[in-house]
Parts: structure tokens; C-alpha cells; sequence
């Protein structure tokens, strides 16, 4: 598994989610999931959708998009990393991978792929941008940004229609 070829905890959870409808190009584009958190406090200003990633709220992503880009902030109940991924089926294979987290107080995001064995690499395109990230001792909180077509085959589209997207384990 991805995780643990990085030094990482293993498995994945993952996650499909239906067909949205409503504004604009991509709000179809992705299901995902936002946590407001006493201690870590969000700066979801401005985001339009949002959803829980797992049963309890320890997981979640809130996202914006413009015709050309998208903005994802998630937050979870962990600390050392965040792992999020886009999936053409849900399962890990060719997975679009992004890896973060706060380490010694600076923030780091990394974009990494999955081939058709599972096996994980670094992306030499790295298509996503981070804008900020900050942790405290129960929850780190990543935003991060992508182009919605980057050309990079590396990468995952993210289309209007049914987006399936993965996360780490015990989310």
C-alpha cells in the first residue's frame, strides 16, 4: 500500500461518491468532506461545497473551483500527514496521489501517483500547489490547489460526472 511504501501507516478506505448537480462546470466534479475543528480553525472562507470522508467527521474536505482550477482544503483528526487521492474506479491503482502534512511547524505537500500494480512514485509533475497548512497535538489542516486539466498523464482529470476519490485507513 501507498502509505507504507512512504514509511507510512497501510491501507486505504476507499470512497465513491454519486453525481452531484448544480453550478457551474465542476460541481459535479467531486463528493468530498470538511471538518470544523475547535482547536484547529479552518479558513474555509469561500468554500462551496463540502462532506465528510468518514463515519464520524475525523476526515473531511471543503472545495471551491473556477472554470480553470480547483481549491481543497482537508482536515483530519491525525497528525504527521494527510493522504488524499483521486481515482478513475475508487480503488488504488493508477490512484493521483497528494501527501502532506506540517514537520517541525512547515508545511509540506507532495504529489505522487499510483501505477497499475499499486505501486506508488513520485510524480516528476508536481500539479499541486499548497497554500497553507498548520497542526496542533489532534489535527492537521492542508489547502491545497490543482489545475482541473493539468496534461500531465500522471494526473486524474476531475470532470463533471462520477469522481471516486481515496484516503488513508482509519478515516
Amino acid at each position: 500500500m501507498w502509505p507504507q511504501r512512504l514509511g507510512l501507516p497501510s491501507g486505504l478506505l476507499p470512497v465513491t461518491f454519486p453525481n452531484m448537480r448544480g453550478k457551474g462546470l465542476l460541481s459535479a466534479a467531486l463528493l468530498l468532506a470538511t471538518l470544523l475543528c475547535s482547536v484547529v480553525r479552518s479558513r474555509g472562507h469561500g468554500f462551496q461545497h463540502s462532506a465528510a470522508l468518514d463515519g464520524g467527521g475525523r476526515y473531511v474536505v471543503k472545495w471551491k473551483f473556477n472554470e480553470t482550477s480547483i481549491t481543497f482544503e482537508v482536515e483530519g483528526e491525525t497528525r504527521g500527514y494527510i493522504g488524499f487521492g483521486l481515482s478513475p474506479n475508487g480503488a488504488m491503482a493508477s490512484a493521483d496521489l497528494v501527501i502532506g502534512g506540517v514537520a517541525n511547524g512547515i508545511p509540506y505537500l507532495h504529489d505522487y501517483f499510483a501505477d497499475s500494480s499499486r505501486g506508488v512514485h513520485k510524480d516528476p509533475v508536481q500539479s499541486y500547489k499548497l497554500l497553507y497548512g498548520k497542526e496542533n497535538h489532534t489535527h492537521t489542516v492542508l489547502g491545497f490547489s490543482r489545475d482541473l486539466q493539468t496534461c500531465d498523464p500522471k494526473d486524474i482529470a476531475i470532470t463533471v460526472g462520477e469522481n471516486h476519490c481515496i484516503t488513508p485507513p482509519n478515516t
